[in-house]
């Protein structure tokens, strides 16, 4: 079991006048050194209790969407929240911390075989393992077989090539695509071999690697720890303390401070994402001339499915105006999706019913995206209503990622 402990930074700038009359020069000082002491450790003070605070200011939420407030332990299978004792089955999530917000960095993120997506940086390949060295921003050293890689991520949100042979490409931002096999890997370079032509190529060129061919296969079971910095891990949970959540993932036991960890997901056998379901209906509504077709696990665009720092595999990508019908014969209980627009434009409607009745109904806006859990109650009929915002449908890109419904 490795522990991962949080990485924090304190930075303090002060200026320090030079007094000619050294005896009032010194007591200047030492008053003003004697202040700066006192307020730094009374920031300190703040922010330590502040943390703590933050650490217990948890939230669970049922299968039924009921939210509960207190401090969430799991230790020998046994949930609490507070003293109440809860079923793992009837628990959907817990809530700890927000994403960080602010734009994605200058990381790599690696899509993995079992829907996991875990963001850092490429450090080095083993030719006899056939794996990748990964080292992650919660400071985990990890390395992942070619098998069990999907993609690698580069370059932001690069968009997601159509290739027409299996094998591993790697795509340039100079959008030259080669197929070739991996010889080595530095923090800096990656070594290829296409064929008897050998490539040496510096990793700031390089748009993203697919594995093609290689499926991503979520399993409903798993459980889903998501990070503050967007990583999203598939695994198992086995125990949540007051200051550490331990979490097995990719063969290793990791122990998380919940300073780092946002959300966690319990795995539900009966768990169906909505992107495998065939609308009933569907209808667009252009505001003036047109407006783009509704597309599946990827933006509109073609790119992938990214809000704020995160990013995602599953999702629905719908301009204002689009309305999608569900029947789902009152098998349901609950809901859950994340939702934001795709750019810094737009200003959509989004709107949720069940048989009629409305259940969601808020502004999306560039600078804000929300996860939601929302009880179906025997709901048959499900419409995901994508509607004009305050400016018409112009930037009006909604992504309804990982949208996730829970059976009865």
């Amino acid at each position: 079991m490795r522990k991962i402990l949080p990485v924090s930074g304190m930075c303090g700038i002060a200026s320090i006048i030079d007094e000619r009359d050294t005896s009032k020069g010194e007591s200047v000082y030492k008053l003003f050194f004697t202040g700066v002491t006192f307020s730094m450790n009374y920031t300190l003070l703040f922010l330590f209790f502040g943390i703590i605070q933050l650490s217990h200011a948890q939230e669970l939420v049922t299968t039924s969407a009921e939210r509960l407030a207190g401090s969430v332990s799991l230790l020998k299978g046994q949930l609490k929240i507070g003293k109440k004792s809860v079923s793992i089955k009837a628990c959907h999530s817990v809530i700890f911390n927000p994403i960080f917000s602010g734009k994605k960095e200058n990381f790599h993120y690696i899509f993995l075989t079992d829907g996991s997506i875990v963001s850092g940086h490429t450090s080095g390949f083993s030719r006899t393992k056939g794996a990748i060295d990964f080292t992650t921003l919660l400071g985990e050293k990890l390395s992942f077989p070619l098998s069990a890689i999907h993609s690698i991520l580069y370059a932001g949100s690069a968009k997601i090539p159509d290739y027409k042979q299996n094998g591993l490409h790697v795509r340039l931002k100079n959008k030259q695509a080669i197929k070739a096999t991996i010889d080595y890997m530095t923090p800096m370079l990656i070594g290829l071999r296409e064929g008897k032509t050998k490539h040496r190529l510096k990793k700031d060129r390089i748009s993203r690697i697919d594995n093609v061919g290689v499926q991503i296969k979520v399993r409903p079971q798993d459980d889903l720890l998501i990070s503050r910095y967007g990583d999203r891990l598939y695994g198992s949970i086995e125990t949540i303390t007051a200051k550490t959540v331990l979490f097995r993932f990719n063969k290793q036991a990791l122990e998380l401070p919940l300073s780092v960890v946002s959300r966690i997901e319990f795995g539900n056998a009966s768990r169906v994402s909505l992107t495998e379901i065939k609308p009933s209906s569907h209808t667009n509504t252009a505001f003036l001339d047109r407006i783009h077709a509704t597309v599946y696990n990827k933006t509109l665009f073609g790119f992938q499915l990214s809000l704020g720092r995160c990013y995602y595999n599953r999702g629905i990508a719908a301009q204002s105006k689009t309305v999608l019908s569900y029947s789902l014969n009152s098998a349901y209980k609950l809901f859950s999706f994340t939702v934001g627009l795709d750019g810094r434009a737009g200003h959509a409607q989004v709107i949720i019913k069940g048989d009629n009745a409305v259940l969601f109904d808020e502004p999306v806006r560039p600078d804000l995206f929300k996860s939601i859990q929302l009880p179906l109650n025997g709901v048959r009929i499900l419409q995901v209503i994508v509607d004009y915002g305050k400016f018409g449908s112009g930037g009006d890109y909604v992504l309804l990622t990982e949208p996730i419904l829970i059976k009865k």
